[in-house]
């Protein structure tokens, strides 16, 4: 059974609107007005969209976007009696991206592990790693993390006795590692505490240094400091002992609480911000931290913002750390009730300030107390913010923006979901996720967002991924088929696909078999997953007409799964005068697949996943 942790109006949200997101939830009242089909069409907005979003999965009845990838006949749910099915995504600076999701299978199996797309772990499998043999494992918590090697770490509550049964395990290419369990010692506190079962707020370094919190923790030499925050063999935080400095307050008060899920780690492990609060008066008690040091303390004016008013009572909404050790708050100020956005202490957003630098909409917290609902950054000094604003139609004011001067994404732009590129799947963009982002250093921009339909009714929610940068992203999807040796074969792709070029953008399928005869082909017309064949494990992923691009050897060893295909996609249309689709133009949206030959498997062959991707200029 699906356990993400959500805000009590945030229940209320998905109780009352089936699909609302938290950005709804912190409303007052749920949208009254719908929009028209032909209102849709005709909603004022502040710049359109820089790129059209794809489609990773979505939780529409029907749709081949629903099936969970790898595991036939099993789909994100879309029904009353589950929850949201996609999580929070994280993800590292390079692309890996993580999140766990619920799907239709029964509450003792339902929770997935979801990494780049395939699932790697699932609840009721056998967890290797467990201490007693043949222990299973349960739900996934909201927060996982995974590093620029794709290592990932996660939280897991096993079938085993529930005095032992909490562990934080790593994954790093198929090498499990348990950095604690419930009920043993804890190596950096000197006496003889133990770990509980709240362990929580895992993430990874990429140098593969685990960090999470853990509170309740077993007989700690008082109650007053039973929480703690570690990051490998370090003992970073500790509840009523450790002093964070540069109080606003001129106090030396020590941590009293720990943030849940509100500590983050840069990903070279050279910076740590939390969100937390402080012993003394609970009028200036709450804190964020950064390297140690108070940069924002409830009862105290933001330092060098201009506000004049101080941060409010439990002001301080959310934070969070960008890939380039960055940090980011939001929150809101006493009795202006100005809410805001700050990265590195430096005001990027405010309610009542310009949505774009060189548009007039407004942010605005009419529709949404908390105005902002997601803030994240990358390598290089990008940042992308979400909230509400001023904009006529509610259902048309939630947008996230890139750097203060471009919209990424808004409510009610519409959402190719069989990737035909066209917009005609009665699809639109409802409510984002709080918090539910990762911005890549490519300028990509994966999302969690709920969908409507032109009626203006929630009816289900997808994880999308969008190019900030003007390109276009590639996204795999469907089902790749397990070869006779055991290959699984992946589609990925290099460069970019752009249509006035004729090289640069190559399409690879990595772990096929060895020695064996293959082609990639491509289509036009939408994603599919039809199996191949009865029996077999393969899907075709690409609608009818397609056109096959050369045959090619695997090389590799024969039996084993170190052969690959690859073609410049560029090259072979630019080459090929007569092949499907040619000339191309920008917009085009691509479906690609990998075949090679595997003689004793259902007709005698295998495919690989899909890939999906949309030509620019």
């Amino acid at each position: 059974m699906h356990t993400r942790k959500l805000s009590n109006v945030t229940l209320a949200a998905l109780a009352l609107g089936g699909f609302a997101l938290a950005q709804d939830g912190s409303n007052d009242r749920l949208p009254t007005r719908l929009p028209t089909p032909a209102q849709l069409g005709t909603q004022p907005q502040s710049l359109a969209p820089i790129a059209p979003a794809q489609v990773v999965f979505t939780s529409i009845t029907g749709s081949p976007t629903a099936a969970v990838p790898g595991i036939a006949g099993l789909n994100f749910p879309n029904t009353s009696g589950h929850t949201a099915p996609f999580d929070r995504p994280f993800g590292s600076a390079n692309g890996h991206w993580i999140l766990s999701a619920d799907s239709d299978a029964p509450t003792t199996s339902d929770d997935l592990l979801i990494v780049d797309g395939v699932v790697v772990e699932r609840e009721g499998n056998v967890a290797s790693w467990a201490t007693v043999a043949g222990s299973t494992m349960g739900p996934f918590q909201t927060k996982q993390g995974i590093n620029a090697s794709g290592t990932y770490v996660f939280k897991n509550n096993t079938s085993e006795a529930s005095t032992a049964d909490d562990y934080v395990v790593t994954n790093n290419a198929g090498t499990y590692t348990v950095h604690a369990q419930e009920g043993l010692d804890i190596p950096q506190l000197p006496g003889a505490e133990l770990w509980n079962d709240n362990l929580e707020n895992v993430q990874i370094t990429d140098a593969g240094v685990v960090s999470f919190e853990a509170n309740l923790i077993q007989f700690p030499t008082s109650t007053n400091n039973d929480e703690i925050f570690v990051s490998g063999a370090n003992l970073l935080y500790l509840e009523d002992t450790t002093v964070p400095a540069g109080q606003l307050s001129g106090l030396s008060d020590a941590w009293d609480n720990l943030g849940f899920d509100d500590a983050w780690v840069s990903a070279d492990g050279l910076h740590v911000v939390m969100k937390g609060d402080l012993l003394g008066v609970t009028t200036a008690d709450d804190v964020i931290v950064y390297d140690g040091t108070v940069m924002l303390q409830e009862g105290f004016v933001i330092p060098g913002s201009g506000f004049a008013e101080p941060i409010d009572a439990a002001g301080i909404v959310e934070v969070a750390m960008g890939f380039d050790g960055a940090w980011f708050a939001r929150g809101n100020n006493d009795v202006t009730e100005v809410d805001w956005v700050v990265r590195n202490g430096v005001v990027i957003a405010r309610e009542g300030g310009l949505v774009l630098a060189s548009g007039t909409e407004l942010w605005d917290d009419t529709t949404f107390s908390d105005c902002f609902f997601a803030h994240q950054g990358d390598s290089n000094g990008n940042w992308v913010v979400g909230g509400v604003t001023d904009n006529v139609d509610p259902l048309r004011n939630g947008v996230i923006v890139l750097n203060g001067t471009t919209e990424i994404v808004r409510e009610g732009d519409p959402i190719d979901v069989d990737g035909n590129g066209l917009f005609d799947n009665d699809a639109f963009f409802n409510t984002f996720g709080n918090d539910d982002l990762v911005l890549f250093d490519n300028g990509d921009l994966l999302f969690v967002a709920s969908i409507r339909n032109a009626a203006g009714t929630a009816y289900a929610q997808g994880l999308f991924r969008i190019s900030t940068s003007g390109g276009s992203s590639s996204v795999a999807y469907c089902t790749a088929g397990t070869s006779t040796n055991g290959c699984t074969p992946a589609i990925s792709s290099t460069g970019t696909p752009s249509a006035s070029a004729t090289s640069g953008f190559t399409l690879s399928v990595s772990n096929v078999e060895g020695q064996k005869q293959g082609l990639l082909f491509y289509g036009l017309t939408g994603r599919a997953s039809t199996p191949w064949g009865i029996g077999g494990t393969s899907f075709l992923c690409v609608k009818s007409p397609t056109q096959r691009m050369g045959t090619q050897q695997t090389n590799g060893t024969l039996n084993q799964c170190d052969g690959a295909l690859s073609i410049d996609w560029l090259n072979f249309v630019a080459t090929h005068p007569t092949a499907l689709g040619v000339p191309f133009g920008a917009g085009t949206v691509v479906q690609a697949q990998g075949w090679y030959r595997d003689p004793p498997a259902v007709k005698t062959t295998n495919l690989s996943n899909g890939l999906e991707f949309t030509l620019v200029p």
